[in-house]
């Protein structure tokens, strides 16, 4: 089976690594003194019983064949209900003004608060507050919905989010779960549903668990968080035909 290494430094520091954020366990290389590394399965779903080395944490997104299947939103911003489904390998987005690409872009940028810095409310603070991330405004739209399917080799991984505007000018989650369907099985899985009333997004501490090896819902909170917390987008404001995205630049030019 194919592993992921990456190096982390200071092993001594337990808990506490400063370059996957997840992994508890360091293995030393012998050749280069306090670095080490930590290996993960290719793909969680694969093996769902085996413990490797310690570690609690699967990266599934080595994977090439990791993509977004498809997302759709409803209520944010100017995207009042858009349903997206890229074909595979397409990575580019192209739109005319006003069609709605920077508040696509936005909407990935809040997940990357909810599930990286874990900090929804200071997103939603800085960007102009809840009424604002709401289509036509909170009195149109009084909530926003998002639901996000992510393929991998063995199957789909589903994440689903609604956020209600609540005074004083914040969101609350009123829905969260997460479900991974198999391939092989004919069923789509159950969703496994993370309640409601909390202001910061509940999967994050549905994937960490002491159990070893950790239970298949934690496996699959574990996955579909870092499939989410992996996704950028990149956007390009300019794209004219004088633009400097398409203009020719001399190898010597110092720009």
């Amino acid at each position: 089976m194919a592993t992921l290494h990456h190096n982390v430094v200071d092993p001594q520091r337990k808990g506490v690594d400063p370059v996957c954020g997840w992994c508890k366990w360091w293995k030393p290389f012998e050749d280069e003194g306090e670095r080490g590394t930590c290996r993960h399965p290719r793909d969680p779903q694969e093996m769902p019983t085996m413990y490797f080395n310690g570690c609690d944490l699967w990266l599934p997104v080595w994977d090439a064949g990791a993509r977004i299947e498809r997302l759709h939103i409803r209520g944010f911003r100017s995207l009042a209900d858009v349903e997206l489904r890229p074909r595979e390998g397409t990575s580019v987005l192209i739109g005319a003004n006003g069609s709605g690409k920077s508040n696509f872009v936005q909407f990935f940028n809040m997940l990357s608060w909810m599930l990286k810095a874990r900090r929804l409310g200071e997103f939603v603070s800085t960007q102009g507050g809840a009424d604002d991330q709401l289509h036509g405004g909170s009195e149109t739209t009084p909530r926003l919905e998002a639901e996000i399917a992510m393929r991998t080799t063995t199957g789909l991984n589903e994440y689903r989010f609604t956020l209600a505007y609540a005074h004083p000018d914040r969101l609350v989650f009123t829905d969260e779960a997460f479900r991974y369907s198999r391939d092989d099985r004919a069923d789509d899985a159950y969703w496994t549903h993370l309640k409601s009333g909390h202001s910061e997004a509940r999967i994050v501490e549905a994937g960490q668990s002491d159990a070893k090896p950790p239970n298949l819902k934690a496996k699959t909170a574990r996955t579909v968080t870092y499939l989410l917390r992996n996704c950028a987008a990149y956007q390009f404001h300019n794209t004219g035909a004088k633009s400097n995205f398409k203009m020719l630049i001399p190898a010597h030019a110092d720009q």
